[in-house]
């Protein structure tokens, strides 16, 4: 369970001059420039708390940190994803209340996944299905050309791929170097994804002239 941040009092803070009239100069309460430094940022609190609640798959949590103004679509400083984005990789109950409270289903991360990318190559059929429910494109690709279904053929995760291509995904569509889901699967003898995409309707390639 996630411990509820409790603000802490202010420390140093300077002490008010009597305006006179018995009341104080709000300008005259300030934190000494210390004791600003050394408080965090409270976006930052925010966000950590966030991702530590989705992390745990807290959803009253995650409602309770939404209901009080944390901002929905804060992304980590290194990685670039949002608290959809984990929670989409997790396949957990706070991917629900996210959506519900508008979470942007587009979103990318620094490598350009989006959070329907995340769910498919975690092999989350379920959360793939409630991502494009929401709205989020089944055919976005990340900053290698892929889309998720290429992705989750690629990782064997046939239910995820099914619930992209039940949506409308493109079987055929390719990477970057022009290797499609099928020609990939076929050159790493994955049966069970070949059947699928045939069956998908996924068109037959040389796939024995490829490296990849």
């Amino acid at each position: 369970m996630i411990c509820c941040l409790k603000p802490r009092p202010p420390a140093n803070v300077t002490a008010p001059e009597d305006c006179g009239d018995g009341g104080v100069d709000a300008g005259d309460v300030a934190l000494s420039p210390t004791a600003q430094q050394q408080r965090p940022p409270p976006a930052e609190v925010s966000r950590v708390a966030l991702f530590a609640a989705v992390e745990e798959d807290d959803v009253l949590a995650v409602e309770a940190l939404l209901g009080a103004g944390v901002g929905i679509d804060e992304v980590d400083p290194e990685d670039g994803y949002t608290a959809l984005i984990l929670a989409a990789e997790g396949g957990g109950a706070c991917v629900a209340p996210l959506l519900e409270a508008g979470a942007n289903v587009e979103a990318r991360d620094a490598f350009g996944r989006s959070a329907a990318y995340a769910a498919a190559v975690a092999g989350q059929a379920g959360t793939v299905a409630a991502l494009l429910a929401a709205g989020a494109n089944a055919d976005a690709v990340d900053d290698d050309g892929r889309t998720a279904l290429w992705a989750a053929c690629a990782l064997r995760h046939v239910a995820a791929a099914a619930a992209l291509a039940d949506r409308g995904a493109n079987v055929d569509a390719p990477d970057a170097r022009g290797v499609s889901p099928r020609a990939h699967a076929s050159v790493e003898g994955h049966a069970e994804v070949v059947a699928f995409l045939d069956e998908r309707g996924a068109e037959k390639s040389a796939a024995a002239r490829l490296t990849v």
